[in-house]
């Protein structure tokens, strides 16, 4: 034997796979080429001859294999004739004459009521190009294209668009759509506009535009983003706001949905209130906004991109239900960020994608390296409640020039690293460069990233930005085995389930991974969706418009039950034949090259090329024929005969013994693959069970069908042994053939061990110390085999690298999850951070053997241990308690703090500071207190600190000691000790004087103690050293009401005596035994006290103008001099006027001591003047408090004056309407209020009130006259406020009796 290759094998870094159930082989001896054909492995694989005779492994295509290389990606020859309606994909939106066509920023897909449609905001960033819109296109089953649909006129500035649904019980739902619009400079189009769907029309009707908030300083905002959300039984609208015009430093806006219905005054209908401003977030350049929300834990999140160069992160907001509000949850540095968003992979957790397009500062349009830069993949720890790095989309992706590009275009992007790729066309770079955007989807249950790629600015128009060498975008797949996102892979998990029961497996994944690059120009955007079969990307640029592409792929296929094949040494072309599918299938080895122009990595040379697969279901190999295949079930072999090209396939029986079915046999013609039928037999068998050892091992009993095929059912977990006759029964018995045919057969059901299983993933271990053992979940799905998990016991096999991050070895176990399997690893971390890899196997006690396919050891998989260390708390030791006197200025205590440490010996880098925490008496209800007017404690322990003055008594105070290790992972960087800070009273002279106020009633005694000695010892000390006090001597006693006392700690105390003041002197003396130690002398002097005098007045006054003294007893009220001890003292008002006009008084406003009002007013004075009265007396003493002022305001009213009545004859019946002219009928003035027409008036004419008066001015009043004879005085009356006053007019109206008139005869 040379060689042995199987299934599983190492070679050239790959394993071999594709080989079981190998059932044929073709040499091709010009290309020195080994084919082999798999039922089983449904694959095609290739090996090459090398000179020693050995055979190399080359490549395998596999059954359900999608042909991403040939993803069609020919955006770049959407020419000028590319007509939108045409049905190619991928196809340009809209066509290419509107100018809007290319400048595509956004797009959202929906549907209503069965019918799709798709709106692109397709407004320019630069305001000189005035005609952006929401373009709406709606969608034709008919021709699988987007017909242009509207276009709206408001949004010159479309940048991004959001659909929602409003649901009202009991009414149709209404759809809308709003559109925001932002430019880069020059523009007031700000704002965001919203659309309603009109179920009559079919078409969408402008609605409204959002309200900015009211106390909104900006008069312009520019939404930047949008994301509609529905939380706890509310709909929303957030939208991030980029600039107002001037500054980036603005607010991003959160509206709520109100459900309320408001009258048009225009319209008189009722209207929805709609969306209102509900939150205001500041943000700084906001460029992006999304939500996330879990409904099972409740968390809601939002997350605002910020891109202004002074504040460029990622802030993630979390909502609170008890404020209802979003809070600060995160934020996340992110230099040049371009977008964010929220998505979520099913089992595998929630992420938020950063796009980042660019590293540093431009130098100028050809540094285009400038422009690369990792984006950044995040995970939701549901633990910490933060977003933790997951994945960094680095250098190992890689970025080539758009299709579009020319040779130098190409050179341009890739200098100045230009390294040819194996199509000799493209240069790959690394990184994605210029991510603008990254949006994630699913399909078929695999999950995608797609990143938008640029190298304009963001605020970049159209033509602001002519650099051609635009990358092209990327798409990225998220590998389920190893969880990160990769190239994309062929097969897919749904595909694999279906041709091989089970997902993809990890040795399959390289194969023929393929980058997929999209070119699109400068890409902003991308939006991925399902329209029934459809399945659509839609990618938005500022140079090609909106890009639909067809997210579909072609699939090898024909491929199960592979049995021969054979190559034709004449051509790249190899042929197989599959039993089970009934087909030929042709594969060509060529060059395969994935969108970077890379050689697929799997391939060595060259690859095997899926072409076609012909069956019985399928057309014909020519492309004239239309037939159907035939001939085909029943394949063996196949034949290649070079002379005529021919294909032959051989089946296992003779012709003329083939039996009959569905598609008769063919002709004997050697030359025809379509012909006559040929004559055919039916065949039976019958099976007939001799003896069994269980009667109940099959749930149905063995068969065997027409073409020979047995099958049976094996009924659940039953074993056993079957022993058979079957006879075959040929129909045509009686052309001579025996009638039957019999033969025996043997079935046994053995019992296996099916191997263990789990899926294992990587776990994070927060540093807790080594003492404390943390048990990690790392693995899912754990089972002992196919219902096997009651019968057998399972433990871990495993090995592991960097034991050093363990303090001493894990231990594995399997525990109950929510009611299944799952594998746990105990650890005790060793607080060094680092990740450790194991390998582990799941093992049961079942028998393992080759030959019975008893498997007892599961697969090896891979999890990685990521360790996290935590900051420890940090210690310090300090003094107990502090003594001190009051008032003694600043102190300095050296070694106050000792033995400071940041925490165990692997942070002896981090820095240290003390501050002071917080004050509290240490006695009452220990309230928090400012005692300290200074507080220093340095890192050598010294402490310096002042308190405020006059402070006594027992604090209890707080220091905090705090790292910079921070409270990441359950951290703590910082600890608080506390001290006791006594503050004794201040040493007192040996003679003191104590100033004492009597109490301003007069009516109590006031106690009081004093020390006298300011001993500083306590009562223990004083007992033990005998010492004594006692008061030897008291002055002018008439000041006490008792005796002044003095207790054993040398406090003196005594009652002042009620309106007593003057001098006492209290000598007293301390003394030990006959010793006198001290003697001290206390004087007293209580001065007398005299109080403030008080009264009360009125705020108002209001007189009518007079020519008489005013006088008003008992205007001031409530006139007191103090205690009665101060009853006999005078009393004097000053008086102060401040009036409207000069000279309004001949004598100016007095008050007398009884309270007592007088003044005199000009003639014809009127006006207003504030009046300011203060009170003293004549008592001696200090006084208390501030002299009593209060005041009022004076209103001197002026009289009514008429000067005309028109007209000045009325009719003596009345009715004669009159305008009476004047001044002082109705003002602030003459009134002394503001209104716009005023009432309490009456007009008089002869004594009789006039009819229907009507206010027009202060001049002017009008009224219907009243009966009269003769002249008749007319009068104007006020009366409000209690105050009246009139003016008249003599002779103001006559009513004549008679007119006479005539002339002399003549």
């Amino acid at each position: 034997v040379l060689q042995v290759i199987s299934n599983g094998m190492e070679h050239r870094g790959l394993s071999v796979t594709g080989l079981i159930g190998a059932h044929g082989l073709s040499l091709s001896t010009t290309e020195e080429r080994v084919y082999v054909t798999a039922y089983v492995d449904q694959a095609v694989s290739t090996f090459r001859r090398l000179n020693d005779g050995t055979l190399e492994f080359r490549d395998r295509m596999k059954n359900g294999e999608r042909a991403l290389w040939d993803f069609k990606d020919s955006a770049a020859a959407l020419g000028l004739a590319q007509a939108w309606d045409e049905g190619e994909y991928p196809m340009r939106l809209g066509g290419n004459n509107e100018d809007w066509s290319f400048t595509a920023r956004a797009s959202k897909h929906f549907a209503i009521d069965g019918t799709h449609y798709l709106v692109v905001a397709a407004g320019d960033v630069n305001p000189i190009a005035q005609n952006g819109a929401a373009v709406v296109y709606r969608f034709s089953e008919a021709t699988s294209t987007f017909q242009w649909l509207q276009t709206t006129v408001n949004d010159p500035g479309a940048s991004s668009v959001v659909y929602f649904r409003i649901k009202t019980a009991g009414l149709p739902d209404k759809h809308f759509f709003a559109v925001g619009n932002s430019r880069n400079r020059g523009s007031t189009t700000g704002r965001v506009n919203i659309y309603r769907f009109n179920d009559q029309t079919g078409r969408f009707d402008y609605d409204r535009y959002l309200n900015l908030a009211p106390d909104e300083v900006n008069p312009t905002l520019f939404p930047s983003d949008l994301v509609h959300f529905d939380m706890e039984g509310e709909q929303y609208l957030a939208v991030s706001n980029l600039w107002d015009g001037t500054t980036e430093f603005v607010r991003s806006y959160i509206y709520r949905w109100n459900p309320g219905r408001v009258r048009d005054p225009g319209s008189g209908i009722h209207i929805d209130i709609g969306f209102e401003p509900w939150q205001l977030i500041q943000t700084s350049g906001a460029v992006s906004v999304d939500f996330w929300t879990d409904l099972e834990s409740g968390v809601s999140l939002l997350v605002f991109t910020n891109a202004n160069f002074n504040a460029q992160v990622v802030d993630i907001f979390k909502f609170n239900p008890d404020v209802q509000a979003f809070e600060p949850m995160q934020s996340i540095p992110a230099a040049y960020a371009s977008s964010s968003r929220l998505f979520a992979i099913p089992e595998f957790g929630v992420f938020l994608a950063i796009a980042r397009r660019q590293s540093r500062p431009i130098i100028d349009v050809v540094d285009l390296a400038a422009y690369d830069e990792a984006s950044q993949i995040y995970k939701w720890d549901s633990e910490t409640m933060s977003f933790e790095p997951f994945q960094e989309l680095g250098s190992k992706f890689k970025s080539v020039a758009d299709l579009d590009a020319s040779p130098d275009d190409v050179l341009r992007f890739c200098y100045p690293n230009c390294v040819p790729s194996d199509d000799s066309v493209s240069s790959p770079v690394n990184y994605l460069r210029g991510a603008t955007s990254i949006s994630a989807f699913q399909s078929e249950g695999e999950h995608y990233l797609v990143i938008s790629q640029s190298v304009c600015g963001l605020t970049d128009g159209q033509f602001d930005c002519l650099i051609a060498s635009q990358p092209k975008s990327a798409i990225l797949h998220f590998n389920k085995l190893n969880q990160s996102f990769g190239e994309a892979m062929t097969m897919t998990d749904k595909d694999s389930v279906e041709l091989y029961g089970h997902p993809v497996r990890l040795e399959d994944q390289p194969y023929h991974q393929t980058a997929i690059r999209i070119s699109a120009g400068r890409a902003l955007s991308s939006e991925y969706f399902e329209i029934n079969e459809h399945k659509f990307l839609v990618v938005c640029s500022n140079t090609k418009g909106a890009l639909a592409y067809r997210w579909e792929f072609s699939r090898v296929e024909g491929l199960r039950g592979g049995v021969d094949l054979v190559a034709n040494t004449e051509d790249s072309k190899v042929y197989s034949v599959s039993a089970i599918d009934a087909s030929i299938n042709q594969f060509s080895r060529t060059y395969l090259f994935d969108k970077l122009g890379q050689v697929l990595s799997t391939c060595w040379d060259t690859c095997l090329r899926f072409v076609n697969s012909f069956s019985e279901k399928s057309a014909s190999m020519s492309p004239v024929q239309e037939q159907l295949v035939l001939g085909l079930r029943g394949a063996r072999t196949v034949e290649l005969i070079h002379s005529s090209g021919q294909l032959v396939v051989h089946g296992g029986l003779p012709r003329d013994e083939l039996m009959c079915g569905h598609f008769p046999p063919v002709s004997a013609d050697p030359n025809s693959v379509v012909g006559s039928p040929a004559q055919c037999q039916q065949l039976s068998f019958s099976l007939t069970t001799l003896f069994t050892d269980n009667p109940g091992l099959f749930a149905r009993q063995p068969t065997i069908d027409g073409r020979g095929g047995l099958s049976f059912v094996v009924a659940p977990f039953q074993v056993g042994r079957a022993y058979i006759q079957s006879d075959l029964v040929d129909a045509e018995a009686m052309m001579g053939a025996p009638p039957t045919v019999t033969r025996f057969l043997s079935i046994e059901v053995l019992p296996v061990n099916d191997a263990p299983f789990f899926s294992a993933y990587d776990v994070i271990a927060n540093d807790r110390g080594p003492g404390e053992v943390q048990e990690l979940v790392f693995a899912i799905n754990v089972s002992a085999g196919q219902n096997e998990d009651d019968d057998q016991t399972i433990q871990w096999v495993y090995t592991y690298d960097n034991q050093f991050l363990l303090a001493g070895p894990p231990v594995f176990d399997v525990i109950q999850l929510e009611g299944r399997l799952a594998g746990v690893v105990r650890v005790r971390t060793n607080s060094i951070a680092g990740v450790s890899t194991f390998r582990v196997r799941l093992q049961d006690d079942g028998p393992t053997d080759v030959t019975t396919g008893d498997v007892g050891t599961s697969e090896e998989q891979v999890f990685r241990l990521l360790v996290r260390t935590r900051n420890f708390r940090p210690t310090f030791q300090m003094l107990e308690s502090i003594f001190l006197e009051a008032n003694s200025g600043p102190q300095v205590i050296e070694s106050f703090a000792t033995d400071m440490s940041p925490g165990p010996a692997f942070e002896s880098n981090q820095q240290l500071t003390f501050s002071l925490d917080s004050v509290r008496r240490a006695t009452g209800n220990n309230e928090e207190v400012g005692l300290f007017t200074d507080f220093d404690l340095d890192m050598n322990g010294t402490l310096r600190f002042d308190v405020f003055p006059d402070f006594e008594g027992i604090f209890s105070v707080f220091v905090r000691l705090t790292d910079n290790g921070g409270s990441n992972f359950g951290g703590t960087d910082n600890s608080v000790q506390s001290f006791l800070f006594s503050i004794t009273p201040e040493f007192a002279a040996t003679e003191r004087i104590v100033e004492l106020m009597l109490d301003e009633a007069g009516e109590e005694p006031v106690p009081g103690c004093f020390d006298v000695f300011n001993a500083s010892l306590d009562e223990t000390q004083i007992a033990a050293l005998n010492v004594s006090f006692r008061i030897t001597s008291v002055t002018n006693v008439a000041l006490f009401a008792d005796a002044p006392r003095i207790d054993q700690t040398g406090t003196v105390c005594f009652t002042q005596a009620p309106y007593q003041h003057g001098t006492s002197q209290i000598q007293a003396i301390m003394e030990q035994g006959d010793l006198i130690l001290e003697d001290n002398t206390l004087v007293v002097e209580i001065r007398s006290l005299n109080n403030q005098p008080s009264f009360d007045v009125p705020e108002f006054l209001n007189v009518v103008e007079s020519t008489s003294d005013f006088l008003l007893p008992g205007f001031v009220e409530n006139i007191t001099t103090g205690p009665v001890n101060e009853g006999d003292q005078l009393l004097t008002f000053l008086v102060q006027t401040i009036s409207t006009e000069q000279n309004l008084f001949s004598s100016e406003p007095s008050i007398d001591a009884d309270g007592t009002l007088r003044f005199h007013v000009v003639n014809g004075g009127y006006g207003v003047a504030n009046v300011l009265l203060r009170i003293v007396d004549n008592g001696s003493g200090e006084s208390t408090g501030t002299p009593v002022s209060k005041g009022f305001v004076l209103r001197i009213f002026p009289t009514p004056v008429i000067s005309s009545v028109s007209p000045r004859i009325s009719s003596t019946r009345g009715g004669s309407s009159l305008t009476v002219r004047g001044r002082h009928f109705g003002s602030l003035l003459s009134r002394g209020y503001t209104a716009e027409t005023y009432g309490d008036f009456a007009v008089y004419v002869g004594g009789a009130q006039c009819l229907n008066t009507t206010f027009f001015s202060d001049e002017m009043v009008t009224c219907v006259s009243p009966p009269g004879i003769g002249a008749a005085w007319v009068s104007f009356n006020i009366s409000d406020g209690g105050l009246s006053r009139s003016g008249v007019r003599e002779a103001g109206v006559a009513y004549p009796l008679a007119l006479y008139g005539g002339g002399e005869a003549g």
